[in-house]
């Protein structure tokens, strides 16, 4: 009885603080730590299941969410800085509390919906896409494009299907 109870409310606090983390929040990172520690010594499926499962659905959300809200008001640069960002304190966040595991797997979460999912808005968008990098020397910006979707599977084949007639 009180088993569902604990595994509720321990799942409920570590995702409640990684959100708290992702807007902001400071966060007991040697706490967190201990507790996927100990879901690991209760064995690799157990951390899976109790946790990291979640975690991957609830960042899913969170990042599909944050990418739609920004891709309507951003510059591309701007966005793109973001997702760069993202992806660093993700990284992050495996390096100091979560299973090294996990790395590729919430990778692949930000990398699919802040970056694959929106790569032709990105390039085609009005005034800010790759057209205007490219008409005004916005070097660090196309830099951070060419290295973020070459972090997906064929997304530098994106970049050279541009028509000629965009960039003349």
């Amino acid at each position: 009885m009180y088993s569902n109870q604990i595994r509720t409310r321990l799942l409920n606090t570590l995702l409640k603080l990684v959100c708290g983390e992702r807007v902001g929040e400071v966060i007991n990172r040697g706490l967190f730590r201990n507790i996927t520690m100990m879901l690991m010594d209760l064995g690799p499926s157990v951390y899976e299941q109790e946790f990291e499962t979640h975690f991957l659905q609830v960042s899913t959300e969170f990042y599909r969410a944050e990418s739609q809200k920004f891709i309507e008001c951003c510059a591309c640069g701007d966005y793109l800085k973001n997702a760069e960002k993202r992806l660093t304190e993700e990284m992050d966040r495996v390096n100091h509390y979560l299973d090294p595991g996990t790395g590729n797997k919430i990778t692949n979460v930000v990398k699919k919906e802040m970056i694959e999912n929106y790569m032709l808005i990105l390039i085609h968008k009005e005034n800010y896409g790759l057209v205007s990098m490219l008409c005004y020397d916005k070097y660090d910006d196309l830099g951070r494009m060419y290295n973020l979707f070459r972090r997906v599977t064929d997304g530098l084949s994106y970049l050279y299907i541009l028509p000629k007639s965009s960039y003349l």
